[in-house]
């Protein structure tokens, strides 16, 4: 068994102002640690977030940059949205 499973696979995930820290920092780790390329949206691109407990989370894109009908399509295998 592989212990990057998700090697070559694209993960899109949102962030925001006052976003849920440990349901955005524990699902993106544990996808990077298995392998997968992790792509952090937020309403800005290389901005950073605060989080309700302070952790900081700097976003890769900006949610208006990406076509959301992709999402369906093999350019994303995954798409994770934290709630508040």
């Amino acid at each position: 068994m592989s212990d990057t499973p998700l090697t070559g696979q694209r993960i899109l995930m949102f962030v925001g102002d006052i976003y849920e820290d440990l349901e955005l920092w524990y699902p993106r780790l544990r996808l990077i640690e298995a392998g997968a390329e992790v792509v952090v949206a937020g309403p800005a691109a290389d901005t950073e977030y605060a989080g309700k407990n302070g952790y900081p989370c700097r976003s890769t894109a900006a949610i208006g940059d990406i076509d959301l009908a992709e999402i369906a399509t093999d350019r994303w295998s995954g798409l994770v949205v934290p709630g508040g």
